[in-house]
């Protein structure tokens, strides 16, 4: 089963039209993973979580909806600062790797990867983040 879910009714119509999703809600991808307890074997957050500062009840909410060994897949933005997470100008938050770590080992993952890469560009700029891949211990 594969469902989707973005804030955005716009996203949710980009991702019907490619025919593979199972459900897809037009929700706060917060208040839908409340509704889930050991449901999932991937949970993937691609270019969501720069919305949040704050990872740990992210963290929490995954590893309450994945099963065991299940896989927490996502995209942040690098902080460089040595702070556990800052807010950028442009309008998204910053994670260090540190902070990653921590948390993963805070709410029960084991860390796969934390890669560092170009995201995106975003006005002529490279956006600078890390592909990290957690499983649920």
């Amino acid at each position: 089963t594969l469902e989707g879910v973005d804030i955005s009714s716009n996203m949710i119509e980009e991702a019907k039209k490619k025919g593979v999703y199972d459900k897809l809600s037009v929700a706060d991808i917060m208040e839908i993973i409340d509704n889930y307890e050991n449901d999932f074997d991937v949970i993937i957050a691609m270019d969501v979580l720069c919305f949040f500062g704050d990872l740990s009840e992210v963290y929490k909410k995954c590893a309450r909806a994945l099963r065991q060994g299940g896989v927490f897949g996502f995209t942040v933005e690098k902080d460089a600062s040595g702070q556990d997470w800052t807010f950028h100008n442009y309008g998204n938050f910053l994670h260090s790797s540190d902070y990653l770590k921590r948390m993963g080992k805070t709410f029960g993952f084991k860390e796969m990867k934390i890669e560092e890469m170009v995201l995106r560009k975003e006005l002529y700029e490279a956006r600078v983040g890390y592909l990290c891949i957690f499983q649920r211990i």
